[in-house]
């Protein structure tokens, strides 16, 4: 369960920089039907996907930042509100609708291709930096509530009473966003460089897993 997902991305015009980042969530599908949306999802299942509701906010390298909203986000017609994902595995493929390297067909993201995405633009002057993305629906903002077998099993914790000199005590903790893991892919085009006596391309990429935010109470 995490509240916010953290990564980089970059965007160069100079060595015209991609970037998407996966986020995949192995658990949705034990939770969301067409039917119900269990805590801690709030969309049903659609034809368009079962979106859940994001707030993306980009800094640059000199940590200043913008938060990306209405016209910022555009997800695949006829997929559900702009600023979500909707899928189990969603591509997050972000933009800098200034670059003149930036590819033109929005339908798939700019590195891997995927059409489950979701695209959002960073500010003209954000080349490069890095980026946060907190989970905002409904009952991702509030605590998750176990009932059953899972409240026995899986809302309790551990923990050590130094005033009882290392006791160890069980109480209730509280959840709070999205179970979700991922990573960052971005790519690079450095054009013809020189090898040694020879000419070669200097294309290549990367990738690098997410970081991020675990909101738990008490």
């Amino acid at each position: 369960m995490h509240s916010a997902v953290m990564n980089e991305y970059v965007l160069d015009n100079a060595s015209a920089s991609l970037t998407d980042w996966v986020l995949t969530q192995p658990l949705k599908n034990q939770f969301v039907n067409d039917v119900t949306a269990a805590q801690p999802y709030t969309a049903l299942l659609t034809a368009t996907g079962a979106c859940e509701a994001i707030q993306f906010l980009s800094f640059n390298r000199e940590e200043q930042g913008a938060v990306a909203s209405g016209s910022d986000f555009s997800p695949l017609p006829p997929a559900g509100p702009a600023s979500s994902l909707c899928w189990e595995s969603t591509v997050l493929s972000i933009r800098n609708p200034a670059g003149p390297h930036m590819p033109t067909d929005t339908t798939v993201s700019t590195v891997l291709g995927s059409k489950n995405l979701t695209n959002v633009n960073v500010t003209s002057g954000f080349q490069n930096g890095w980026s946060n993305l907190s989970f905002i629906g409904t009952n991702a903002s509030v605590p998750v509530g176990l009932s059953g077998a899972l409240a026995s099993s899986q809302h309790i914790s551990l923990g050590t009473n130094a005033a009882t000199m290392g006791a160890v005590t069980a109480g209730a903790v509280t959840f709070f966003g999205l179970p979700v893991t991922g990573f960052m892919v971005r790519t690079f085009s450095n054009n013809t460089l020189t090898c040694g006596t020879a000419s070669c391309q200097g294309n290549y990429g990367s990738a690098f897993n997410h970081s991020y935010r675990t909101t738990v109470t008490p």
